[in-house]
């Protein structure tokens, strides 16, 4: 990985399959590590969500595949059109 990646917490949500109020949630019990610039959106580095995630067992085996899934999602949401 060349660069620092971050993640929102809408891209977290839709990996996890859940809503991005749980997200938030994880974030404001300590158990994900976030950070925000002013009132901006929380921001999750890719090393913190991967750490995240293998404690707890999500099947992901690098952060790299975790990278992948992410680009595929947001070239996913890019084909879907605007209604």
């Amino acid at each position: 990985m060349s660069k620092k990646r971050f993640v929102t917490t809408g891209e977290i949500a839709k990996i996890c399959e859940v809503s991005p109020k749980t997200v938030i949630a994880w974030i404001e019990r300590k158990q994900l590590r976030s950070f925000r610039i002013g009132r901006g959106p929380r921001k999750v580095t890719l090393a913190d969500l991967f750490d995240f995630l293998g404690s707890r067992s999500f099947p992901i085996a690098s952060i790299e595949e975790l990278e992948r899934m992410l680009e595929e999602q947001s070239t996913r949401a890019e084909l879907v059109p605007a209604v």
